[in-house]
């Protein structure tokens, strides 16, 4: 429960209720859902023994970023979770402070993930990769994120979004079958969601968005790194694109996550 009402959060939470499915870059910016699913992970993260003071980075969709709208919504983003933060989740009641946020694209995390170990430290073997180019294909639940850095540099032409998540699929599913995006997520996770017929088409999509803005310059990369959801749909397809070139997390839904995590602990190493 927050100031704003009382939510259900988690797996099957659409059999009760009414579904709240907003998936445009506004829910990012401390709308009701995003604060009941924010204390509800913290919640579950610390086993309900939330620090009381805590410092945020946060990956953002690139096209979230883009333009001058991009920066309103970093600053909205920042002053929603820069605050003290109240709630109860089944009647216990928690409470923290966030004093400090960073937000960065959540492609960063993925390259974090491949050059740091999990301990926050550089991973000795992709030290050469570091020093060449290296591009990441983000295929996440509402975007599609192309990011090319050298050296931890972006390159700029090469990078950039578009709204050509694996939602395209599910909006498309919901209207012909009356799930909500997020059942059909859940049977889609589960294997059980036949995307047959849908899939090619999205498929053409993507590598069409690919082909815009990276045409052949992904020959340029030492690593094409795959991360997000939508990497499990597009293996193969990646796998006869990119070849040798191509990484793949072994947890590509996490691994953004888990890259700014070890970002993270690389700070660490070097203030102890």
């Amino acid at each position: 429960m927050t100031h704003q009402g009382e939510y259900l959060v988690g797996v099957g939470a659409h059999d009760f209720g009414r579904a709240v499915e907003n998936l445009d870059f506004e829910r990012l910016t401390g709308t009701p859902e995003l604060q009941a699913l924010f204390y509800a992970t913290l919640s579950q993260l610390f086993n309900r023994q939330v620090p009381k003071q805590m410092t945020l980075l946060i990956g953002l969709p690139l096209g979230a970023m883009s333009g001058e709208s991009g920066k309103e919504t970093i600053k909205r983003i920042k002053d929603f979770f820069r605050a003290a933060h109240e709630w109860q989740i089944e009647d216990e009641s928690q409470r923290t402070s966030v004093e400090q946020v960073e937000v960065t694209g959540q492609p960063v995390g993925a390259v974090l993930e491949y050059f740091l170990n999990a301990d926050g430290s550089a991973h000795p073997v992709r030290r050469e990769d570091y020093k060449k180019e290296v591009g990441v294909i983000n295929l996440g639940m509402s975007t599609v994120d192309l990011l090319s850095c050298r050296q931890g540099q972006v390159i700029e032409r090469m990078t950039g979004g578009d709204t050509l998540g694996v939602q395209e699929m599910l909006i498309e599913l919901s209207q012909q079958t009356g799930y909500t995006l997020a059942e059909l997520d859940e049977q889609l996770r589960r294997q059980q969601l036949d995307l047959s017929q849908l899939l090619p088409v999205w498929e053409r999509r993507v590598f069409g968005y690919i082909g815009k803005v990276w045409g052949t310059s992904y020959r340029r990369f030492a690593r094409v790194i795959a991360t997000g959801g939508g990497t499990y749909l597009l293996q193969d397809a990646l796998m006869r694109r990119f070849g040798s070139r191509l990484y793949i997390a072994p947890d590509p839904v996490m691994s953004t996550a888990i890259g700014l995590y070890r970002f993270g602990l690389k700070h660490l190493r070097k203030d102890s």
